[in-house]
This record gives C-alpha cells, sequence and structure tokens, in this order.
C-alpha cells in the first residue's frame, strides 16, 4: 500500500463517493490513486473486474485510456443474466460493467456483450495472450500425442454465487459435469486408451486440495484413483503446464473450460459435452465438436467418429466459423494487436 499526505488528502475528499456511488474502501483507494498518479492508460488484466468498472465509469470525463484485456471465457455473465430473468437476484448485475476499451478474444465475446447489455465503447477482437506466450514458448519443441484423450477439470465453473444465492439448479448441472467424468473415464477404460487428467488448480495449492476433495467425494474409489494415476498438475515454475499436456493429447475433452476454445483456434481436436439438461451450458458452436444431453451411446459413438478423423479432416467441418471463439491464433499478431492498444 502507498501511502502519502497528498494521498491521504484525496482519499478523505472520495469517501462520499461509499455512499453516493456504492464504492468501497479499496475502490476509493485506487480511484484516489489513479487521480494523483493522472496516467495516460490505467490497463487491467481482469476484465471480469466490478472495481475497474466503477472507477472507469467515474473518470468518463476524465483524459485517461480504459482498457480491459480479457484473460478467460465470460460464461457466468449468461449465469448472472438467467438468475435475473429468474428474478432470483434483484438487479442485473451485468449492467454494473463498463469497459470502455475491451481487448476481447474475438467476436462471439462481442455479440455476447450486446446481447446482454453489457456497456462497452470500443471492442477490439486480438485473441488470448496467454495462449499466444504458450505457443511462443513452444515454438522450438516438437509436441508429440502421447495421449489419446485429455479430459480437462471444469471445477469451479458452476460454483459463482449472486448477492449470496447459487445457481437454483446446481446440484442438475453439478451432477451433469460428473456425468461427462465418469462417461470419459469408462470410455477410455473400455477401449484400452491413453488417458489424461488435466487438474485446474496449482500444485501444493489449497485449492488443489480442495478440487481434489470434491472429485475424491463425488467419484468412485476406482474412478478417482484412475484420475490421479493418470493425470497433470500445473506447477508455479511451469504455468503453461495444462497447454503442454492438451497439445499432446489427440482428443480434448471438456464443458466450459477455456483452453477448449483456445485449443480449437490451434487445430487441435476438442469435444465439449453438455449432460446438464440445461441450455445455459451448450457451446457456442455446434457440430461435432459439441453434444448436449446425449445418452452415453450417443457420448462414446461422437468420440469415435472424431478420433476416427485426421486433424484435416475434422478442421474442414468448421470452415466458416473456426475463429469466432478465439479471433486468432498468431501469437505475434495477438501480441502486436494488444500493444498497439497500450502504446
Amino acid at each position: 500500500i502507498f501511502i502519502s499526505f497528498k494521498l491521504l488528502f484525496k482519499i478523505i475528499v472520495n469517501l462520499k463517493l461509499i455512499f453516493k456511488k456504492k464504492f468501497f474502501i479499496q475502490d476509493v483507494y485506487f480511484l484516489s490513486l489513479i487521480e494523483i498518479l493522472n496516467p495516460k492508460i490505467v490497463f487491467t488484466y481482469i476484465d471480469n473486474s466490478s472495481q475497474f468498472s466503477k472507477i472507469a465509469k467515474y473518470c468518463r470525463k476524465k483524459n485517461i485510456k480504459f482498457v480491459a484485456l480479457q484473460n478467460g471465457m465470460r460464461h457466468y455473465w449468461n449465469i448472472k443474466n438467467y438468475m435475473y430473468k429468474k428474478k432470483l437476484v434483484k438487479n442485473d448485475i451485468n449492467k454494473d460493467l463498463y469497459l470502455p476499451n475491451y481487448l476481447c478474444f474475438s467476436q462471439f465475446e462481442k455479440d455476447q456483450c450486446l446481447k446482454l447489455g453489457i456497456e462497452v465503447n470500443n471492442f477490439k477482437l486480438v485473441g488470448s495472450l496467454r495462449l499466444s506466450n504458450f505457443l511462443i514458448e513452444k515454438e522450438n519443441k516438437n509436441l508429440q500425442k502421447n495421449f489419446d484423450i485429455c479430459l480437462i477439470s471444469d471445477y469451479g465453473a458452476w460454483h459463482d454465487q449472486f448477492d449470496g444465492l447459487r445457481l437454483d439448479i446446481f446440484d442438475q448441472v453439478q451432477n451433469g459435469y460428473l456425468k461427462l467424468i465418469k462417461w470419459t473415464i469408462k470410455y477410455a477404460i473400455d477401449n484400452n486408451l491413453k488417458f489424461i487428467f488435466a487438474f485446474k488448480r496449482f500444485k501444493n495449492s489449497p485449492e488443489l486440495k480442495t478440487e481434489r476433495n470434491f472429485y475424491e467425494k463425488n467419484l468412485s474409489p476406482p474412478e478417482y484413483n484412475y484420475i490421479i494415476n493418470n493425470s497433470s498438475i500445473n506447477e508455479e515454475s511451469n504455468i503453461y503446464g495444462s497447454y503442454y499436456t492438451c497439445f499432446k493429447s489427440k482428443l480434448n475433452i471438456a464443458k466450459t473450460s477455456t483452453l477448449l476454445r483456445e485449443l480449437f483456434v490451434s487445430n487441435n481436436k476438442i469435444f465439449s459435452c453438455n449432460l446438464t439438461g440445461s441450455d445455459l451450458f451448450n457451446y457456442p458452436i455446434q457440430g461435432i465438436c459439441s453434444l448436449n444431453n446425449c445418452s452415453s451411446s450417443e457420448f462414446n459413438k461422437r468420440i469415435d467418429e472424431i478420433l476416427s478423423l485426421s486433424e484435416t479432416q475434422y478442421f474442414s467441418k468448421f470452415k466458416d466459423n473456426k475463429n469466432y471463439l478465439v479471433n486468432q491464433s498468431d501469437p505475434k499478431k495477438v501480441i502486436e494487436l494488444i500493444k498497439k492498444e497500450i502504446t
């Protein structure tokens, strides 16, 4: 925390915003700091930050450019909208968001914001910075497809709460995710395939312990032991562990993971299967890459079909919308587009 007499005075002046604009004390601190620094640009990689939106909205008339760079899919904006329409929450929380300059993944985010009434002044479709950094790191590495199936952990994707409330179909959605895991494990075992489970959280973190406890509690002992014995875990020293695991797999399966979109634009075969019984969790692109509320036999048949296709054959089915979810995968172009907006 930085403090000075000048900043302290500015904070005292801005304390009124706690009552007038629903600011918190931390919002007041950052606003006061920004006003003193008077920067040309305020930049965030937390594009879903309500704090950033509040301060950007308050500073509309100041000569400061506020820029937000997307760092993950924003599926929960749809859940917010659903909860408001169902009158589970009083306010449409999406209306509180304000992104003056949004450097987003793709046209999908633009369509999503316009549909949900999220206020954005200027869209720039740039792609994924995290994917770009990974592609640069692996540039001279020849990654072999060592695994037949990678199942990506979606743990926590349905846990968001709004006004202290969670999704009214929480158990239904959670059971759908668990069914996907169980069916994938069974398919891999029955077909004697090389399987890998990509955990979401970092090694030795409390979050990973919680994630593992969830699977231990909700899977049978043989299922849990199977994913533990055939898994990869991200490490602080290798933040791209999941990317390496997925790029070394012939097929990547999940429901809502951002990785699915990044893998797809990078010419890796994916399969998103929604078994929740809710359209809220349908994948944005339909076709061979996605399936909703199917039977186990339909699930198995779709994986058979995808695995039988070469990457060329698979992606020939998406000529028109391959880049709809991530604008491009050329890392140098992505980084240059971002630099252009913040320099």
